[in-house]
């Protein structure tokens, strides 16, 4: 016997114990080839739990692991169905048994022998086949193996799939008796495993379409605590698949298939209901899970029935989570929980189901004393007003100093609305105030009431992830969402987001400028007509040194005040566009839009430029765009509507990291041009650059003032870090102007994207009378002799065009050297390739090449 035999058991034991912690399997799997002592110690360590995840990347028996976790799984199920095969004397395992894992009486009898393995069945607690069912891979490789396939073929197996087919409607017969062979095969499996053991079972799975046989040994699992339904049948289909015409074979497959599913759920409310009568107490928990067995089509348990079954067990006890497991568990016994110890609630995907049932229980939410995370749907008016108060009552005893003694950190009051969790002291004294660090709100009923400004004053000191999504479909329009009423500074907050749909969202001026430590700000609405006279008052610049991420869509892109850009020096991504309808945006008319900055114009007057200061004469309203922020790590720029209507090109100096440039300024009316011409490319001061600082908030203005009178009049801007440049409306660029927008200021662009430009089409680059005329707007063919004197001059960096520009005809393209050919060598060709909407061509490095 070596030496480690030779250690007291129950020094084994804790060696043993500490391996299995850190989940070293390899380890542990090793010892089962020593000796039958030391396995058999080891045994109840590896086999508990045979199917967990981490078990399945090592090896068997002492063997080397497979590759394949789920070879593996087959491997590990094939061992112990072969031990389940001795117990079963007198009864044959199922056909698709032996089939699927080659078990015949050559197996029983040496499973039977003297010298057999050791028992492993008598080690299994919890039984999970969730590795080997969920697997695609398991149930391609099922597939190809020529005994199934045979099996599957053969007359045996077609009264199974007959009875299976009253569940799903045909379409793919082939692929539907695989599905019934790969659900048929996990029934027997955890069938043939769980028999000979039930009685020593805390965790077991049950498929639904088995629950009868289970339902009858109802009274052997004196042992189970957890059980898991799994839906490894088609409750739930594509109605389409039954034709648009109710036929009568739809109309009885309907009936038959809605008969069924009542039977399962009632035998499963039934098998619930016989262990809580036969073991008090014993069954604590319950899950109810897609098998995953039509990939096509999501199974899902009716609400109602899992509510039912939760009432019949007892009360979670002391939970440190609420999520899609058991929330509605905890929701069947709501005042007997004890919630003090819950971290995290997030009912998941089935928020939306639990809408009304939250609503009638929403005072859990005060005695969540240690809640740091929370997901739900909007619960109405009045759903945070303890956490108001409990600050404000927490406030006042601060305040008067009246030697009560309390928990420090977040808290509530000692008003008549506080909960008392003793008969002396409120929760807040007790514990301390929440400390909720993220919430997200998701609306489905009720328009926001005062949730999100309730949340945002409560938790000020620990909030960092502030979302609300008002997403609901109402007809009363418009529809306003308030938020920002009532905020106190939020100093760690770091993420605030909100969206809107069919309302608009006003927001308080001084908003962000409480938030001093926010890193993404996501705020956006479906605003998209609207009149410059009528927006609201824009928010107040903010001190936003950490801001990394900015997204403002709708009215809150045109009440932001553009001077908080000069503190964002630390942002990635900037996004500022109106609300996108059918792939265009809004502008209001240009005289419109220029009285609203104090801009003067005329009829004459329609096309910005980014030459000369203009006189003005009328009052500034809207607070003056400069374009001469310098954001050094500023990567992403997506600009439409009017803000890309008047973008001026100096901004990319303040931007050398910049990799992607968005800008479009596609309207219904068309009726809004911008020329870019090579005064555009070029630094000059502008009206912007003149307006009277002083009242800016800003203590380093005067040294931008400093900065502007130093740099050079006429200073070439390069965008050297921008790879894709996207523009999308009626741009006007002149074919001659294309070498030095597409090749000077972008020297590093890969990719071009062109939308709708203004083309004053003649052919290919031609003028009225036909002749070559590179002052044409740009066409296909200026692209051309861009791209080729760029490749000449070895300064080609472009690699794709994706145009909506005239696509040439066969003579044009032949000129211009644009070929589909896929034998064309690649020697010649130039590496760049012309995607229009249908076709995609490649460029010849010489137009008169015919191979």
């Amino acid at each position: 016997m070596d030496l480690i035999a030779r250690l007291p058991l129950e020094c084994l034991q804790q060696i043993l114990a500490i391996l299995h912690k850190d989940e070293q399997f390899s380890s542990l799997a090793t010892l089962l080839a020593t000796n039958k002592y030391i396995a058999s110690i080891t045994l109840p360590y590896l086999y508990t739990e045979p199917f967990r995840a981490p078990l399945s990347q090592h090896s068997i028996d002492g063997d080397p692991p497979p590759s394949n976790p789920s070879v593996f799984v087959g491997n590990l199920t094939r061992l112990l169905l072969s031990q389940a095969y001795t117990r079963h004397q007198g009864e044959e395992l199922h056909k698709v048994l032996r089939v699927t894992f080659n078990l015949d009486d050559t197996n029983r009898r040496s499973c039977n022998s003297d010298e057999g393995p050791l028992d492993y069945l008598a080690h299994i607690r919890d039984l999970f086949l969730l590795q080997w069912s969920a697997s695609p891979n398991n149930f391609q490789r099922l597939r190809a193996l020529p005994a199934v396939r045979a099996y599957v073929q053969s007359d045996d197996f077609k009264p199974i799939s007959r009875r299976m087919s009253q569940n799903l409607f045909p379409f793919h017969p082939e692929l539907i008796r695989f599905h019934h062979f790969w659900v048929t095969l996990n029934r027997e499996a955890n069938w043939a495993l769980a028999r000979p053991i039930l009685g020593q079972l805390r965790t077991l799975t049950i498929p639904t379409s088995d629950i009868g046989r289970y339902l009858s040994v109802a009274g052997r699992l004196a042992q189970l605590e957890c059980v898991q339904f799994r839906l490894d049948e088609a409750f739930v289909f594509e109605a389409s698949r039954l034709g648009n015409i109710p036929t009568p074979e739809a109309i009885e497959f309907t009936r038959v298939n809605k008969e069924h599913k009542d039977a399962v759920k009632r035998d499963v409310v039934r098998f619930v209901e016989e262990l809580s009568r036969n073991f008090p107490g014993s069954l604590k928990t319950v899950m109810f899970t897609d098998a995953g067995f039509w990939p096509w089509i999501q199974q899902s348990f009716p609400d109602e029935v899992q509510f039912e079954v939760f009432r019949l067990l007892p009360p979670l006890v002391r939970p440190t989570q609420l999520t899609p497991f058991n929330w509605l568990q905890f929701a069947a016994h709501p005042l007997e929980t004890d919630l003090e110890q819950v971290k995290e609630f997030n009912p998941g995907k089935d928020a939306k189901d639990a809408h009304t049932r939250l609503r009638e229980i929403r005072g859990f939410l005060q005695r969540c004393r240690a809640l740091t995370l929370l997901i739900l749907p909007s619960l109405g008016q009045g759903s945070f007003s303890w956490a108001v108060q409990e600050k404000r009552d927490l406030q006042d005893v601060l305040n008067n100093n009246n030697g009560i003694s309390f928990c420090s950190g977040q808290g509530q009051g000692k008003g008549s609305t506080t909960l008392l969790l003793d008969t002396s002291r409120p929760a807040y004294i007790r514990h301390g105030l929440v400390p909720l660090e993220r919430v997200e709100i998701q609306e489905f009923q009720d328009p926001f009431t005062d949730e999100v400004d309730d949340i945002a004053y409560a938790f000020s000191q620990t909030l960092t992830y502030l979302k609300a999504d008002a997403s609901s479909f109402i007809t009363q329009l418009p529809r306003s969402i308030h938020f920002g009423r009532g905020w106190v500074q939020l100093p760690n907050l770091r993420h605030l987001s909100m969206n809107a749909k069919n309302a608009r969202l006003i927001i308080e001026r001084n908003v962000l400028s409480l938030c001093p430590n926010i890193e993404s700000v996501d705020l956006a609405d479906q605003t998209h007509q609207y009149q410059c006279q009528d927006l609201q008052e824009p928010w107040l610049p903010a001190l936003l040194g950490q801001l990394k991420s900015l997204t403002l869509i709708g009215s809150t892109a045109l009440t932001f005040h553009p001077d908080t850009l000069y503190t964002t020096s630390k942002i990635t991504h900037l996004c500022l566009s109106t609300y996108m309808q059918h792939d265009q945006c809004f502008i209001p008319p240009i005289d419109e839009l220029n009285r609203s900055y104090g801009i003067p114009s005329t009829s004459q007057e329609n096309i910005p430029t980014g030459t000369g200061p203009s006189v003005m004469t009328a009052a500034i309203i809207r607070p003056h765009w400069s374009w001469d922020w310098h954001l050094p790590h500023l990567k992403s720029l997506y600009l439409t509507s009017e803000f890309a209507f008047r973008f001026r090109f100096q901004m990319l100096r303040g931007c050398p990291a910049l990799e992607d440039l968005n800008l479009d300024i596609s309207t219904a009316t068309n009726q809004h041009p911008r020329s870019l011409t090579i005064t555009d490319l070029y630094a000059t001061p502008t009206i912007s650059d003149t307006h009277n600082d002083n009242d800016s908030i800003f203590p380093a203005q005067p040294q931008r003032e400093q900065d502007r009178h130093q740099r050079q009049e006429d200073e070439r801007i390069v965008a050297p870090s921008v790879t894709s440049l996207r523009l999308a409306g009626r741009w006007i660029l002149k074919d001659a102007f294309l070498p030095d927008f597409l090749t000077e200021t972008f020297p590093n662009l890969h990719s071009l994207i062109e939308k709708d430009w203004d083309t004053g089409f003649f052919g290919i680059g031609r003028d009225s009378d036909g002749n070559n005329n590179n002052n044409t707007n740009a066409t296909v063919a200026g692209l051309v002799r861009c791209i080729r004197a760029a490749a000449a001059a070895n300064k080609l960096k472009l690699e794709e065009l994706d145009l909506t520009l005239p696509e040439p005809h066969s003579e044009e393209r032949t000129e211009l050297g644009m070929v589909t050919e896929f034998g064309v060598p690649e020697d010649k060709k130039l590496p760049v390739t012309f995607y229009f909407e249908e076709m995609q061509y490649d460029l010849l490095v010489d137009p008169a090449y015919r191979g």
